[in-house]
């Protein structure tokens, strides 16, 4: 058996004990574009996929694509770390790729962000190409990014 079966099998059993239990999906780099296109896949064979956070994720589609995810997934939050290079991949041309909504970009020392939309201006589509960073992609801001968000959440609970 695969991932993709392993996944199915594990959630149908987790769903069995628990109807009522929400489903979380979360990935790093290309492993965050994976966990979108799983995270759909969920919702179509389970009927919900609750929140999808992906970390460094490039783009995966096209605005069609960016728009389901947009409509499927209720909580969906792109996290970004400042001029992280990945989620400007695939460029936009000649094929037009897009993010779907809401992104979270982080400043460099990840003190601060900032809350947008798909493909806003006013978040990292603002970095210019030559400041683009591959350094800035390093899985350890994450990381630190994603114990804010756990911690976080576990204050509210």
């Amino acid at each position: 058996m695969g991932v993709e079966g392993y996944i199915r099998s594990e959630i149908q059993k987790l769903q069995a004990l628990y109807r009522d239990a929400k489903v979380y999906a979360a990935g790093f780099s290309l492993g965050s574009a994976l966990t979108t296109i799983a995270c759909l896949d969920i919702h179509n064979l389970f009927g919900h996929c609750d929140e999808l956070y992906t970390y460094g994720e490039p783009r995966v589609g096209n605005e069609n694509f960016a728009n389901y995810v947009t409509q499927s997934i209720p909580q969906r939050y792109r996290v970004i770390h400042h001029n992280d290079i990945v989620p400007h991949l695939p460029p936009q041309l000649p094929i037009p790729y897009a993010h779907f909504a809401y992104e979270i970009w982080y400043d460099k020392n990840m003190q601060s962000y900032k809350q947008c939309g798909a493909e806003e201006f006013k978040c990292s589509k603002s970095v210019l190409p030559t400041s683009w960073s591959s350094s800035d992609h390093d899985i350890n801001y994450y990381i630190k990014i994603g114990a804010w968000w756990i911690d976080s959440w576990n204050s509210l609970t």
